[in-house]
C-alpha cells in the first residue's frame, strides 16, 4: 500500500478505557457511576458541535476576539428602527439647519423628484369601448387646477399649493424617513371641498400602545392589524407637542382612520411600520467632516494670527538684556500713548502696512508662511462629499454643485444613474400621494355636481375610468441636444419610440403640443404663410387658401355636381 493510500484510510476514534475510579465507582455505585458518565459523554457531543460551528463558511459569520465589537443581535424593522428613531431624526433634522451638504443633499431630492411638479392630466375613456371622454377630461383638469393652484383652498394652513404639498412631503421624508398628509373636507361654494394637512413625525401620539376597543397593536402612534397594516394614527392636529411658545397646549390626539392619511415611506423589510430617514448611514460622517472643516479653518485662522516670529542669535544671549528700546519700539497711529507693554506686561510691537523695520543685532524676524489647508484638503473633502452622496442616494457634482471636473460620457453616466435613483422615487410620491389626492378631487368634484359623470354609479370599473390620469414628471434636460434630438428622430423613424415618451420625459403635455401645432398651422395659413419642414415660415404659394374651411368649401365647389 502507498504512503498516499495509508493517508487515505480514516482511523478510528481512541477508546479510552474507564478509569481505576470509574471501576470503583461502578463497583459500589452503579447507578451515579452510568450518569456521570452519560454527563461526560453529553459534554463531549457538546463540544463537537461547537467545535463544528466554530467552523464558518463565511468569514463574517466568525466569532472571535477580533470581532468582539462587531453586534450580531438580530431585530425586527420596528424594533430597530423605533429604538433610535427620535435621536436620528432630531440629528437628521439639526444637520439641515446648520450642515450645508446635508441640506444639499435633501434639495438635490426634491429637485430631481418633484422639481416644478408632478402634474396629472385627465385619462377617462370608456372601459369597453376605448373612446375618450374628452370634455370629462377637460372639466376635471380645470376643476383640478383651480383647486390646486390655490392655498387657501388646498391647505388647512392657507400655506401651501399641491405642488408644495409635493416638495415638502419629499422633503419630509428624505429628512426623517416618513412623511404624512391628512385628507380632509370642509363644505364651501368658491371651489373644492378637499383640503390637506402636512403632519409631522413627532405630532404622533406615542404613548399608547394598545386599542382597548379592537385589541390592536398600537406602535408610535400608527395602529396595525395582525398583518402589520396601518388601520389608524394617532395625531394631535390642534397642536406640536414640541411647540414651546407662550399659550401653547397639547390636547387630546385625534384618532384619524388609515383611508384619510397618506403616508409616505420606503419599506425596506417586511412589517415595517416606521420609516427611517436615508441620511442615517451618513450622518455620522458628515458630522466628522463638517468637525474636520471647522478645525482646519481654526488653524488657518491660528496661523494668520501667528504671522512672525523674533529669533535671538545665541551668540547675543546675555549681552542685551530685557530693556525693551533694543527691541526698536516706537509709537505709532495704533499705539498713540506710546507704551511699550500692554496692561499685563506683554511687550507690544506695532506693525503698519508698508512700513520697514531694522531689528537691532542678534535679532531676525521669520515669517511663518501659511501651511494651512494642505494640499491634501481638496481632495479629502470631494472624497468625503461623495460618500455622503452616495450613501444618501445621489452623486457628487448634485451635492457639490459642481460639474467641472466631468467628461460629457461621464455625465452622462451620471445621469441615467441618478434618474434610476429619482425615477422609482417619482413613482413611489405618485403612488402614495399623487394619485390619492387626484382621486379624492375628482371623486369630490363629481359628488358635488362640478362635473358631469352620468356612468359614476354604474360600477366600480366605469369609476375606475372616471379617475383614470396621466402623470407628467418634471423635465429629464439633455445634455447634447443636437445628439439628443437627431436620437429621437431616429427612432420615431424606426417606430421604437412616440411623441408622448419623447415629450413627457421633456416634461410636456403631447397633447398640448399638438394642439398648439395645430393652431400655429391654421393662423399661419390665414395670415398667407406656410411652416416649413425646418420650421422656417414662408409665404404661402398663390392660390393656396386662406384656411382649412376655404380649402374645404373650394373642394366642394370644384366636384358639386351640375343638379346641385
Amino acid at each position: 500500500m502507498s504512503k498516499r493510500s495509508r493517508q487515505s484510510v480514516p482511523r478510528e476514534p481512541a477508546r479510552s478505557e474507564p478509569s481505576l475510579f470509574q471501576r470503583a465507582l461502578l463497583a459500589v455505585w452503579p447507578g451515579l457511576a452510568r450518569a456521570r458518565e452519560r454527563n461526560r459523554l453529553a459534554f463531549e457531543v457538546m463540544r463537537a458541535h461547537r467545535a463544528f460551528l466554530s467552523s464558518h463558511a463565511y468569514a463574517a459569520g466568525e466569532v472571535d476576539r477580533t470581532k468582539a465589537d462587531w453586534s450580531k443581535k438580530r431585530r425586527s424593522a420596528d424594533s430597530a428602527i423605533l429604538t433610535d428613531h427620535k435621536t436620528v431624526s432630531a440629528r437628521a433634522r439639526l444637520g439641515v439647519q446648520n450642515d450645508w451638504a446635508i441640506a444639499s443633499t435633501i434639495d438635490g431630492h426634491v429637485r430631481h423628484i418633484v422639481g416644478t411638479g408632478i402634474t396629472p392630466r385627465a385619462a377617462a375613456r370608456d372601459p369597453y369601448t376605448g373612446q375618450a371622454w374628452h370634455r370629462f377630461n377637460e372639466g376635471a383638469d380645470r376643476e383640478f387646477y383651480a383647486w390646486a393652484d390655490d392655498p387657501r383652498l388646498v391647505d388647512v394652513e392657507h400655506k401651501r399649493t399641491f405642488i408644495d404639498f409635493e416638495s415638502a412631503a419629499v422633503r419630509e421624508y428624505k429628512t426623517v424617513g416618513q412623511a404624512f398628509i391628512v385628507l380632509g373636507y370642509v363644505p364651501r361654494r368658491e371651489g373644492l371641498g378637499l383640503t390637506l394637512q402636512m403632519i409631522e413625525t413627532e405630532q404622533l401620539a406615542t404613548s399608547k400602545t394598545r386599542n382597548d376597543e379592537t385589541g390592536n397593536e398600537i406602535r408610535h402612534g400608527i395602529e396595525i392589524d395582525a398583518y402589520g397594516a396601518p388601520v389608524a394614527y394617532y395625531v394631535y392636529q390642534d397642536s406640536h407637542p414640541l411647540d414651546t411658545n407662550i399659550g401653547a397646549r397639547t390636547g387630546q390626539a385625534t384618532r384619524i382612520l388609515a383611508d384619510r392619511v397618506l403616508q409616505l415611506m420606503r419599506p425596506d423589510r417586511a412589517r415595517q411600520t416606521y420609516g427611517m430617514t436615508q441620511l442615517a448611514p451618513v450622518l455620522t460622517e458628515a458630522r466628522h467632516t463638517q468637525m474636520y472643516k471647522e478645525f482646519t479653518l481654526h488653524r488657518a485662522k491660528m496661523e494668520a494670527v501667528g504671522g512672525a516670529s523674533i529669533e535671538h542669535d545665541p551668540a547675543w544671549a546675555g549681552m542685551l538684556g530685557d530693556d525693551p528700546t533694543i527691541y526698536g519700539l516706537k509709537a505709532s497711529l495704533d499705539n498713540p500713548t506710546g507704551e511699550d507693554t500692554d496692561d499685563r506686561a506683554n511687550k507690544q510691537m506695532v506693525w503698519e502696512p508698508g512700513m520697514l523695520w531694522e531689528p537691532p543685532a542678534g535679532r531676525k524676524v521669520n515669517w511663518a508662511p501659511p501651511t494651512t489647508p494642505s494640499a491634501t484638503f481638496d481632495a479629502f473633502m470631494r472624497r468625503q462629499l461623495g460618500n455622503i452622496a452616495a450613501g444618501a442616494g445621489l452623486d457628487y457634482p448634485t451635492v457639490a454643485r459642481d460639474f467641472s471636473k466631468g467628461t460629457y460620457s461621464g455625465q452622462r453616466q451620471g445621469l441615467i444613474e441618478l434618474w434610476a435613483e429619482t425615477d422609482p422615487e417619482q413613482a413611489r410620491l405618485i403612488t402614495h400621494v399623487c394619485r390619492r389626492v387626484w382621486e379624492a378631487a375628482i371623486g369630490y368634484a363629481i359628488l358635488e355636481r362640478r362635473l358631469v359623470a352620468p356612468l359614476w354609479y354604474r360600477g366600480e370599473d366605469y369609476r375606475r375610468a372616471y379617475l383614470a390620469a396621466e402623470w407628467q414628471p418634471p423635465a429629464k434636460p439633455w445634455i447634447s441636444p443636437k445628439d439628443m434630438a437627431a436620437a429621437n428622430i431616429s427612432l420615431l423613424k424606426m417606430r421604437l419610440t412616440t411623441y408622448k415618451r419623447i415629450l413627457n420625459e421633456q416634461g410636456i403635455d403631447w397633447r398640448d403640443v399638438f394642439r398648439q401645432a395645430a393652431d400655429e398651422a391654421e393662423l399661419a395659413r390665414s395670415l398667407g404663410l406656410q411652416i416649413l419642414d425646418d420650421g422656417k415660415l414662408a409665404p404661402a404659394p398663390a392660390g393656396q387658401p386662406d384656411s382649412p374651411q376655404q380649402d374645404q368649401d373650394q373642394w366642394q365647389d370644384q366636384n358639386a355636381s351640375p343638379a346641385a
